[in-house]
């Protein structure tokens, strides 16, 4: 999530941490004297509420599924072919 989540104050990366005692996890701004913090939960809550929000029609999957192969494929070329050596 630390990729998605920017701080809405200052617009940097949120960084994740958890407090040991009551072992909850959080998010918190980098940027000196910012000051925000957040849930994990609840961030968490949120982001999977708004990725329900997009839906895919039946008739792409296959061109998705095929796409999403051939971008892993070479992705992944120079470790199959050091496998293969």
């Amino acid at each position: 999530m630390k990729v998605f989540l920017k701080c809405d104050k200052c617009g940097r990366s949120l960084s994740g941490y958890i407090v040991k005692k009551k072992q909850i996890w959080y998010y918190k701004c980098k940027t000196k004297g910012c000051c925000v913090n957040k849930s994990a939960d609840k961030l968490h809550s949120t982001f999977t509420e708004l990725l329900k929000s997009f839906t895919l029609n039946d008739k792409y999957i296959p061109l998705l599924k095929e796409q999403m192969y051939k971008t892993i494929s070479g992705l992944t070329k120079e470790t199959t072919e050091n496998i293969n050596i």
